[in-house]
């Protein structure tokens, strides 16, 4: 089987592609048109450079000996990037909610992502607000706020480099019980602090009603660092979590119940 990089090849040089070494073997690369070889023809080694526009095709290899040639080997290369992979965050959300967050582990080689939500919606990162529901951004992660919720809305990624844009990512945004903790008409104050975090950080909010429910730390993977049960009072509550272990980078506190939930971004340096 050949090796090397297949994908987000915009522009890149010197780029291997590999196949096992066999004593005796001749190797007879081919490369798609704009693709050049740089080194390696006749050898189980070649480099290539990739021009800084979109292109896709197959580079192929053959194996030849005294008795004659292989069959051909191929790859796929494009100079676009390879598709985004899941969206993590919530899949249900309500009408007119506010700060939801939703991210992605970043693509290699992506100079952007171009974030689409629902109709209506709007979306924020790196404290850019997008004046419709689409925002192109640096950001991996980004907040949204819903205005109307169907059986057809979706969250959409990209991902973007100079070449062009990749296949597009997606997750259905389904419809919540649209009931928050502690109150069915308001979204209760929740803080995150101090934020940028790197040792502790507190949770704070109030709610109007004794309800229990669990806390959650959750990284950019979709992974659960930190997950607990806890008795929520009726007033003010706060608790303490260290993150002086927690990888630098971006994570997503929540608070769940029965009832609904709530979530803030936290940036653990």
């Amino acid at each position: 089987a050949m090796t090397g990089t297949a994908t987000g090849l915009c522009g890149k040089t010197n780029v291997s592609y590999i196949v096992p070494a066999k004593s005796g073997v001749t190797y007879n690369w081919t490369v798609p048109s704009g693709v050049t070889i740089v080194s390696g023809q006749g050898t189980n080694v070649m480099e290539a450079n990739f021009p800084a526009s979109s292109l896709s095709g197959d580079i192929a290899v053959t194996a030849t000996n005294t008795c004659g040639t292989s069959g051909v080997r191929k790859m796929t290369v494009k100079t676009a990037l390879a598709m985004p992979g899941a969206i993590s965050g919530n899949a249900t959300a309500c009408p007119n909610s506010t700060g939801n967050i939703y991210s992605i582990v970043p693509v290699s080689a992506a100079i952007g992502y171009t974030w689409t939500g629902p109709s209506g919606s709007h979306i924020t990162a790196n404290g850019i607000t997008s004046t419709g529901n689409i925002l192109t951004t640096t950001a991996v992660s980004v907040e949204v706020n819903f205005k109307t919720i169907s059986s057809s809305s979706k969250l959409l990624v990209r991902a973007n480099n100079a070449c062009g844009t990749s296949s597009t990512q997606s997750l259905k945004i389904l419809l919540g019980s649209c009931r928050e903790i502690g109150n069915t008409h308001e979204i209760p104050v929740f803080t995150v602090y101090p934020n940028p975090a790197d040792k502790n950080v507190t949770l704070t909010f109030e709610l109007s009603s004794f309800v229990s429910g669990t806390v959650k730390i959750i990284d950019i993977t979709g992974r659960t660092i930190y997950s607990a049960k806890k008795e929520f009072n009726d007033g003010s509550n706060a608790f303490e979590i260290n993150v002086e272990d927690y990888h630098p980078g971006i994570y997503i506190v929540t608070i769940e119940s029965a009832e609904g939930f709530v979530s803030r971004k936290l940036e653990v340096r």
